[in-house]
């Protein structure tokens, strides 16, 4: 398990800006934190590694609730990722996030879990293939015997009897 406690993230909309002829790149206070962040995250999990499937629990105390939760997450686990407390974030299996008062900045606690495999090994069901409502069926019936009835394709005897 890894724990640290995080200064608090900006939000997700202060993450990058857009800059003529460079494109989105990481705005100033999201370079800022990163460095912030990124002492204490090296101080907390000095010679931990997750090489594997993980679990993440974050506890943020916000100044401003009109911040929605999941803009704390995005950026955490990037920094996670980026001074190598974790392989990837791809490999995080459950994300807990809530309010919590009394708390300043992120409290952050990483899990090592077990990957489940799926269906044990085997291949998921097929999928039922898409059945037509009654109406619609109907009406594609009434619509194929509407064009037989208009361009009758001859029997077999009646195309010998033309030749």
């Amino acid at each position: 398990m890894i724990a640290a406690t995080l200064p608090l993230p900006p939000s997700a909309n202060h993450l990058f800006a857009n800059v003529p002829g460079q494109g989105r790149i990481k705005s100033r206070e999201y370079r800022a934190w990163t460095v912030e962040a990124g002492y204490v995250l090296n101080l907390a999990a000095v010679a931990k590694r997750i090489n594997g499937p993980f679990r993440v629990r974050l506890q943020a105390g916000s100044p401003n609730r009109l911040r929605d939760r999941d803009n704390v997450v995005k950026p955490v686990l990037d920094l996670l990722q980026a001074h190598g407390a974790i392989r990837n974030d791809r490999d995080c299996q459950k994300i807990e996030a809530e309010w919590v008062e009394g708390v300043t900045g992120v409290y952050v606690s990483i899990h090592e879990t077990v990957a489940v495999p799926l269906m044990d090994g085997k291949k998921p069901p097929e999928p039922k293939p898409y059945r037509k409502s009654s109406e619609a069926h109907r009406s594609a019936r009434k619509l194929k015997q509407a064009s037989a009835a208009v361009s009758p394709r001859p029997s077999l005897s009646q195309r010998e009897t033309r030749r």
